[in-house]
């Protein structure tokens, strides 16, 4: 049985510190965000609500983007929970994170961090100028 400190390092999650870190875990190959680390970020938040729904909630982020679905998802759940949801964000904070950040109730950034949000982009790559 994994004990709590054992799923704070592989996953990044501290329950009874009400703590989670997405893009910082040894279970990620990279720091991108995926329909699997959001999963597992909305499983945490709801558990922690159970526990405790007033107490804040700290989500610590730093990811270059990745899946913009599973990022909405996270901005809903983080939006519907009746815990307050404090966004810390270091190193970089690119596009699907930024979806994640602005969904927050609070926004902290360190003193070096980078945000970046682009513009989306409807699947035509490569598309030709010529009519």
């Amino acid at each position: 049985m994994k004990t709590e400190i054992d799923e704070l390092i592989e996953y990044g999650i501290s329950i009874s510190k009400r703590k989670i870190y997405l893009g910082l875990t040894s279970a990620a190959e990279t720091n991108d965000i995926t329909m699997e680390s959001v999963e597992k970020v909305v499983k945490a938040i709801h558990r922690m609500v159970e526990e405790s729904p007033s107490k804040p909630i700290e989500l610590y982020v730093t990811s270059m983007g990745g899946d913009a679905y599973a990022a909405l998802w996270l901005y809903d759940e983080i939006q519907a929970c009746p815990a307050q949801v404090i966004f810390i964000g270091g190193g970089i904070v690119a596009s699907s994170a930024t979806i994640i950040m602005v969904g927050c109730d609070e926004r902290r950034l360190h003193a070096h961090s980078t945000v970046m949000l682009h513009d989306g982009y409807g699947g035509q790559e490569g598309r030709s100028e010529e009519h």
